[in-house]
């Protein structure tokens, strides 16, 4: 009898010890969660707010056609960035890349960019590159026309490098 009174009280102290370990670490991971979740909020605001000073101040400046004057406005304004490269799409489609490179949209078309707004698009596979890859557009207005948009991309691969997570040492993936 005393063989299994003591054997049911392990089974029950084992489950009970299971339980509340399992829960601290789900509350342990949601708490790191949370935390990197809001450090991607807050390094997003500041990095859209970045974009949106470029285009205003290609406004500003009269720089919206002059490209190797965007390109050179563009490379000062990206390494403030997380985007890994920041772009520039006209209305007939034409792509001005941050290397001064000219190329031809040939899947999306301008109008159908722009009639979404300032947005962020789901995960992609870039036109470019051929990586999976998320991209930032802000429109580019001056007298409320829209006369491009600027392009905020970031390498979905670079991502765990920007955004790193600090629980279990670092292996909380």
């Amino acid at each position: 009898m005393i063989i299994l009174i003591t054997a049911a009280m392990s089974i029950a102290a084992y489950r009970s010890i299971l339980t509340s370990e399992e829960e601290r670490c789900w509350n342990n991971l949601q708490s790191t969660a949370d935390s990197i979740n809001n450090e991607i909020d807050v390094r997003f605001k500041d990095n859209i707010s970045i974009l949106k000073l470029a285009a205003n101040a290609m406004v500003q400046e009269n720089r919206v056609e002059s490209y190797e004057a965007i390109t050179n406005h563009l490379n000062a304004f990206q390494n403030m960035t997380i985007f890994n490269r920041i772009d520039v799409i006209y209305p007939d489609n034409s792509v001005l890349l941050q290397s001064g490179d000219i190329i031809s949209l040939s899947e999306s078309s301008f109008d159908d960019i722009a009639a979404q707004g300032e947005h962020m698009s789901v995960r992609m596979t870039d036109f470019y590159t051929g990586k999976e890859v998320i991209y930032y557009s802000v429109p580019v207005v001056s007298n409320g026309q829209t006369l491009a948009l600027l392009t905020g991309v970031i390498d979905c691969e670079s991502m765990p490098s920007l955004f790193k997570a600090t629980a279990y040492e670092g292996n909380a993936f």
